[in-house]
């Protein structure tokens, strides 16, 4: 009679690990763990300056935004590379997010300029946390306040 033939198992080597190199991969699966899924690092160049303008004073200026990112990075630069800088134009807060291409960059600048004073504003910086969306629309309300004011700087244009 034939019997059907059983898979073998392939011998694994029985292989003891002493308790330091158990511990030694577990954290290294960890760290290779959090670098594939997490961000940690990358976000670590992203700072966030807070209350460095007022929406308003761009209503009369049409450079007021490029002056304003010269500006940024001219100071930034003085601390290290900068990658990109953004300006949520229409955020009441004032809101321009830096990012540096070294993490150490990014924490001398949240160091130097915590709390420094900008166009008569004192500023607040930190890390950005990766969840808040600072990029607001204009409202209504801002809409025409910024409409009337382009409205009458023209007018005081035209009568010079």
């Amino acid at each position: 009679q034939f019997e059907k033939k059983k898979k073998r198992k392939k011998d694994k080597k029985n292989v003891t690990l002493d308790p330091e190199t158990k511990k030694r991969l577990w954290q290294k699966q960890q760290q290779d763990e959090q670098r594939t899924l997490g961000w940690e690092e990358e976000s670590r160049r992203h700072v966030i300056l807070k209350y460095m303008f007022s929406p308003e004073e761009s209503w009369t200026d049409i450079d007021f935004y490029k002056d304003l990112k010269e500006d940024v990075r001219a100071e930034c630069e003085k601390i290290g590379g900068v990658e990109s800088i953004n300006i949520f134009e229409f955020n009441e807060d004032g809101v321009v997010a830096v990012v540096f291409e070294e993490t150490y960059d990014a924490e001398e600048c949240i160091a130097k300029m915590d709390g420094r004073f900008f166009g008569g504003r004192k500023l607040e910086c930190f890390w950005y946390d990766g969840i808040t969306n600072f990029n607001v629309p204009e409202s209504k309300e801002m809409e025409t306040r910024r409409r009337a004011a382009w409205e009458k700087y023209l007018e005081e244009q035209d009568s010079d």
